[in-house]
């Protein structure tokens, strides 16, 4: 699997993985087939992601995992509606709508 480690940001900063998908001078999408991303630089971040930001960074449609390596003191949030999730301690199942019978991304925290 690919991994992108996001370093050098100062406390309390917000990180939006959308601009992992940002395109380089040739149109080619910068970020592709990555499964972790790590924000673990021992100060509070805030974490910003879609199931669109997912499925985009990992490639694998409706079945896209993304793992986030975050500190503990680290905010996620999903910009998804929110009545389309379902939130553990280990992380976020987004579905295509409330009814939640279509899975379309799933993130998973690991936590320092």
């Amino acid at each position: 699997y690919d991994a992108v480690e996001i370093s050098g940001l100062a406390g309390g900063q917000s990180v939006s993985l959308a601009h992992l998908l940002s395109t380089n001078g040739s149109g080619q999408q910068v970020g592709t087939s990555i499964e972790q991303v790590g924000v673990r630089d021992g100060l509070t971040q805030t974490v910003t992601i879609s199931s669109a930001d997912v499925q985009a960074l990992v490639g694998s449609g409706n079945a896209s995992v993304l793992t986030l390596r975050v500190d503990n003191g680290d905010f996620v949030t999903v910009s998804d509606d929110a009545s389309n999730t379902t939130a553990s301690a280990g992380g976020v199942t987004i579905y295509s709508d409330a009814s939640k019978t279509l899975q379309i991304a799933q993130i998973n925290y690991l936590t320092a």
